[in-house]
């Protein structure tokens, strides 16, 4: 790893004890969906599906189609919901993938029900009920008769109905609201659908229901609290890391200054370091002059503006910093460099800067303290389908001339 100007490790350990933490609040017949959306917060959906997998969890959720296939190219093969709205465009894809819509508007419906016909296939679906987040879903004064719409389409088949809760981390009252308008709807129903479910992360901590048989976890698998509060319901242990290393030491005289725009003055004089990372890597702009690393056993400030490829860090007159020292920019075990801390020094979010880290690093996949697998640069993997065939032969011919040298 050291070889790498950055990198990110990820602890499949620390992410099976999470899942297992989350199980304890759960009854034992009740189901987990593990979201991977946004290639799992950052974290790599590819692997973090394989672990959650092997915990046992019932499904996987992503944010759109082409998250889906590439689940299903990689050899997944368990259920996957797509949680966004699809576009009639996407129908083909979502059924030779066998991937499951979230239905939430009549247009939708039909058009997909018309392809599965022609198709003589029956396409599970899961209907999204807006009980009061307000993205998407359809409205929950028409989800009964829609509902009802759904079950004469048939080569559709309800598999789950689902709905989301807006605040269910630091807002119980309307948490609470949510879950008794989702349980009226259901009591109208006239038939069982296999799934139902609302819980998030918080959700599945705070707010006690005995009508859905399936929950979806999300930031709190990943070891990530959305709310400080939930700190005194479990304990989580954060699952990514983010790494660098020292490739100059410097010297400041009291009153240089240091990085864009001069917005940091030496006030004494000062040994500083250079980190290869930036706002390119995602380590964002916005913790100029605010951020913290950890080097050795050591916090140190961030000095300056964040450039696109390089930060600078006050190391102040010790000489025990050394050029090539690692450099932990999140993660780890100090409550300093926890996504919760870090993005609250800009005001930001925990699930931005996790999905945002890393884009030039390579991730590293460890299991009791040794790697299993490591991921490419860029978090890209070859889909071949993404080209013609000539640039596909291309891409063969070269890789072959690289292996044979």
């Amino acid at each position: 790893m050291k070889f790498d100007r950055s990198w990110i490790e990820i602890n499949l350990d620390n992410f099976r004890d999470n899942l297992e933490q989350l199980k304890q609040h759960l009854d034992p017949d009740v189901k987990i969906m593990q979201i991977v959306k946004a290639d799992a917060y950052g974290h790599g959906a590819y692997q973090i599906s394989k672990a959650a997998l092997d915990c046992g969890i019932s499904m996987l959720g992503v944010a759109n189609i082409d998250e889906g296939i590439l689940l299903r190219y990689q050899g997944i093969k368990a259920p996957i919901l797509i949680l966004s709205p699809a576009f009639t465009e996407e129908i083909i894809g979502i059924i030779e993938n066998d991937l499951i819509p979230s239905i939430s508007t009549p247009e939708f419906a039909g058009e997909l029900n018309r392809i599965a016909r022609k198709r003589s296939i029956k396409v599970k679906v899961h209907i999204n009920i807006d009980t009061g987040i307000g993205r998407s879903g359809i409205e929950l004064e028409k989800g009964i008769d829609f509902i009802k719409q759904i079950q004469t389409l048939d080569y559709l088949e309800i598999d789950g109905i689902y709905s989301h809760y807006a605040a269910s981390e630091n807002d119980k009252n309307f948490t609470r609201i949510q879950l008794d308008r989702f349980r009226n709807l259901l009591k109208e129903l006239n038939f069982q659908p296999k799934y139902v479910h609302i819980a998030n992360s918080s959700g599945i901590l705070l707010i006690s229901d005995k009508i859905c048989n399936l929950v979806r976890t999300g930031l709190l698998a990943y070891g990530i609290y959305s709310d400080q509060s939930l700190k005194k319901e479990i304990d989580l242990k954060p699952v990514m890391t983010f790494k660098s290393q020292i490739s100059q030491i410097k010297s400041a005289r009291k009153g240089d200054s240091i990085g864009y725009n001069r917005t940091y003055k030496a006030e004494k004089d000062i040994r500083y370091a250079i980190v290869p990372v930036g706002y390119a890597d995602g380590y964002d702009y916005l913790l100029s002059n605010k951020g913290l690393v950890l080097i050795g056993d050591e916090i140190y400030p961030v000095i300056g503006k964040v450039s696109m490829d390089m930060i600078a860090i006050d190391i102040g007159e010790t000489d025990v910093v050394k050029n090539g020292d690692e450099v932990v920019l999140l993660g780890g075990n100090r409550e300093e460099l926890r996504a919760e801390y870090v993005s609250n020094l800009y005001k930001g979010s925990a699930y931005e800067i996790l999905c945002q880290l890393g884009r030039r690093a390579k991730r590293f996949y460890l299991e009791k303290e040794k790697i299993k697998s490591t991921s490419p640069l860029l978090r890209r993997e070859f889909v071949s389908l993404d080209y013609s065939d000539n640039k596909l032969n291309s891409i063969i011919e070269s890789a072959i001339e690289q292996r044979l040298q």
